[in-house]
């Protein structure tokens, strides 16, 4: 009868373990895209000061933000 409790204890504990790798994964995963993203939201405003000084068209920037958005 041990032998069977432990048996489940350690299926158990396997799964565990699989769960939390993959969470960790999961939230690596997700902290890397909030990168992208904050990367992609100093691009857009350094193309917005551009504008701005009329150092490029809204036509080209949107241009530049739509290229960028489809790599």
């Amino acid at each position: 009868m041990q032998d069977n409790v432990d048996s489940k204890l350690k299926a158990v504990q396997e799964e565990i373990n699989s769960m939390e790798k993959r969470w960790q994964r999961e939230l690596a995963e997700i902290k890397g895209k909030g990168t992208e993203v904050k990367k992609s939201i100093g691009e857009n405003q350094g193309l917005a000061k551009m504008v701005h000084h009329g150092e490029i068209s809204k036509v080209d920037m949107i241009a530049t933000i739509v290229e960028s958005s489809d790599t």
